[in-house]
């Protein structure tokens, strides 16, 4: 297994789809620096490098959206049509275990990705807007806990989009539906009633609820439709996997 993991991680890191996520972040904190300086985006909001990277958590969903469709369309669509995948499964290899080193693969690339944006938050944050008085641990524990449980509901819209690729073998039908549950998401938090049931909706709210606004309610029934996500969609790739004929 370790072994597997190995290699997923090799080939996600061999590409630059997670460098050029990378710079993207950059330019979108660069952006809401400036925008706060010269536009008055945040007018009324005291913003310091304490709290810059809080902020642009909420602004981050999407970005992640993008790297999660990318990057599945190139581990399974690209890997399927190119023969990687087959050669892969002409050795000894548990279908199981292969499918779980690539989730633990996509599950680190996000870790970074997302401790990447945190990092360098804080060192744009600071020097755009210092670090702010009465410095404490606190807020800065409240971040990276925020950004730990973040990859949850990443986590889970991720395997939906797995499974996409996984039936589908099209990067553009796995790419576009990635970007079409986007939108739909955004009908869906219109509704009160319907928005706590959208992955991406939860990207942005689900660590709110647990730290900064805690309801007891809300956050049982975050984990619930989270938890049913990961648990659905990893089974249905399993499932998937296993009727996919990719050796002949």
């Amino acid at each position: 297994m370790n072994k597997l993991i190995n290699n997923e991680l090799y080939k996600a890191f061999r590409l630059k789809k997670i460098y050029i996520i990378m710079l993207v972040a950059l330019a979108v904190e660069i952006s809401v620096v400036l925008q706060s300086k010269f536009n008055g985006a945040t007018s009324g909001v005291s913003i310091n490098g304490q709290k810059f990277p809080l902020l642009l958590l909420d602004k981050f969903p999407y970005l992640f959206v993008i790297f999660v469709a990318v990057f599945i369309a190139d581990s399974w669509v690209d890997e399927y049509r190119t023969g990687t995948l087959k050669l892969s499964l002409l050795r000894p290899v548990n279908r199981i275990a292969f499918l779980s080193a690539k989730v633990v693969s996509l599950l680190f690339c996000l870790g970074v990705i997302i401790g990447f944006v945190l990092t360098s938050a804080y060192a744009i944050g600071t020097l755009s807007f210092g670090w702010g008085e009465n410095a404490g641990i606190d807020l800065v524990l409240l971040t990276l806990k925020s950004g730990a449980v973040t990859l949850l509901p990443v986590l889970g819209f991720g395997l939906l989009i797995s499974f996409i690729a996984i039936l589908t073998d099209n990067m553009g039908v796995t790419i576009g539906g990635a970007l079409g549950i986007m939108i739909f998401s955004q009908m869906l938090e219109a509704s009160e009633a319907l928005r706590d049931y959208s992955i991406i909706y939860l990207m942005r709210s689900f660590y709110k609820n647990l730290f900064v606004q805690y309801t007891q309610e809300a956050v049982i029934m975050n984990i619930v439709v989270i938890t049913v996500y990961i648990m659905m969609f990893y089974v249905g790739c399993v499932l998937a996997f296993y009727k996919k004929d990719v050796i002949a």
